[in-house]
Formats: structure tokens, sequence, C-alpha cells
């Protein structure tokens, strides 16, 4: 069992990493900026250095911290006044920031370091100039602290979702436009879950099934599945085209197939949270 902390737990994104790490068996110390969505472990505005600081003394030893903290400001550069700018980069860069300076100080025998950028960041979507600016400069520190960190066994590393459902993104994603035009940006033709599936559960696709194989849906409403779903989501794009035509040869898809299924289960059983997913889907059927 491994002992972590989970700063802004009370985010989608948080919630659902805290409870992925204590069906895990791990525990887990929580934060947040206030009690209104769940009761933390602390409350900590984590823009401030040494209050960050406190809570990783607070936490005790750590073999692992998760900063969820961010926020969502969709306007153009020009619309946007110096506050509402400050504020973005607060909540993530900051945070970040202060993140990585308090486990660079205190977690001593290493551990992991794990950031949120968004995809935003490495795409080019209109009137998210801000958030983009923040979740940018999270990828370069990730970067430079994995460099400088790596001699004590502290990994940095940092994940970049797309759009996920979660009540931070519920007006994108409420809106019947907005949610589709997002979902056709997406290869998968839909967006990412936390802990509700019932997204791909209305696609007949079960939580465990989702996490152990690729599932893709093409423009007709086909749903495809193993290797068929990567040779769809290939012929989308230019340079993977070649490699699309040659997995999908009528000689060599058969393999393919065979080769895919065997990994893919080999390294569903390995994980912890597909395991907890068989238990959800059990669940589900009672």
């Amino acid at each position: 069992m491994a002992h972590f902390l989970v700063i802004a737990a009370s985010s989608g994104i948080g919630q659902a990493t805290v409870l992925l790490l204590k069906e895990a068996g791990h525990s887990v110390f929580t934060t947040a900026r206030d009690t209104s969505k769940i009761v933390s472990d602390a409350v900590l505005d984590a823009t401030y250095f040494d209050a960050v600081d406190s809570i990783f003394k607070q936490a005790g030893e750590l073999d692992g911290v998760v900063n969820c903290s961010g926020s969502l400001l969709l306007k153009s550069a020009h619309l946007t006044s110096k506050e509402q700018y400050q504020a973005v980069v607060d909540a993530s860069l900051t945070t970040a920031f202060a993140t990585v300076r308090a486990a660079g100080k205190h977690m001593n025998k290493g551990g992991s370091v794990v950031l949120v950028s968004s995809a935003a960041a490495m795409e080019g979507l209109a009137n998210h100039e801000a958030i983009a600016a923040a979740k940018a400069g999270i990828l370069g520190l990730t970067l430079s602290a994995a460099a400088t960190y790596a001699p004590m066994n502290l990994r940095v590393n940092a994940v970049a979702p797309g759009l996920t459902e979660t009540p931070l993104t519920a007006a994108l994603t409420g809106n019947e436009t907005s949610r589709k035009f997002s979902e056709a940006m997406h290869a998968l033709g839909r967006l990412d879950i936390t802990v509700d599936a019932s997204a791909i559960q209305k696609l007949g696709i079960s939580y465990a099934d989702g996490l152990k194989l690729l599932n893709a849906q093409d423009a007709q409403g086909k749903l495809h599945v193993g290797v068929d779903a990567f040779i769809l989501i290939w012929r989308q794009i230019p340079r993977w085209r070649v490699l699309a035509s040659i997995v999908g040869a009528g000689f060599i898809r058969p393999f393919a197939n065979i080769a895919y299924k065997a990994f893919a289960g080999w390294r569903f059983n390995r994980l912890a949270h597909c395991q907890i997913a068989i238990k959800a889907d059990d669940m589900a059927k009672k």
C-alpha cells in the first residue's frame, strides 16, 4: 500500500483519482479550496508556496502527489482582462509549480509527481489563449523538473486530457451543439470520462472492455474494436495511412488482431484500475 497526496481533490478528475487510489488499497490525503464539494483532509489554496509546503509536512511521507488544480476560461486574448489571465495562470501553472517545489523539498526518498496539463496546450483551439498558455507552461515545467529531480528518483510527469465530462466543463458538455463539435475533434468520437462510464456503456461497451480494447465509432455510427479501431483512426491521419493499409492487408490483419488482443489482455490483468472496472461492471449488473 502506498500513500498519496491529491491536491484539488474536489475537482471531477480529482475525485475520480481519489476513488481509484482508495479502491486499489492505497491511503490518500486530500485537499480542496473549501468544503463545499467534499470533506477533505485539509483546506488549501495551492497558489501559496508556504501553504503547499505545510500540507506536504501534514500529509506525512508520500509515495506520490497529484495536482488536479485548474480552471476554465473561454475567451479570446483581446477580451481577457489582466485579472482573468492571472487567475487562470495561478489556478493551473502556479499551483503546479508550488507542488513540484514542495515535492523537491520534502519527497527525499523519491516518488512520483503527476501534473494535469491539457490537450489545449498542444492544439490550436479558438478562445483558449489563457488556458492554453497556462497548461503549456505545465508541460515545460514537467520536462525541466523531470530532469532536475531524476537523480533523487523523483519522477515528474504530466497528463494532457482532452475535454472531459466533469462539473467544470458542464457548460460545454451539457450543450448539444458544443458537445457534438468537441466529440468530432476526438478520433474516438466521444469525450473522456472520469468515474461515470455511462457514455461508453450507451455504445454497448462495458467499463472493463473500454479499458481493455480500443474502441472507435465511424461516421456511420458503426463501432470498430481492437486493431480495426486503430486502422479506422490511422486512416484519418495522413502520415499513418500507409500503416493502416499495411496492417489492414488481408494476410496481416488476423495476426495483428491476435497479437493485439494478447497484449491487451496481458496489460489489462496487470493494471489495478482495470480490475476495479471489472468489479464496477459486476456491481452494475446486480
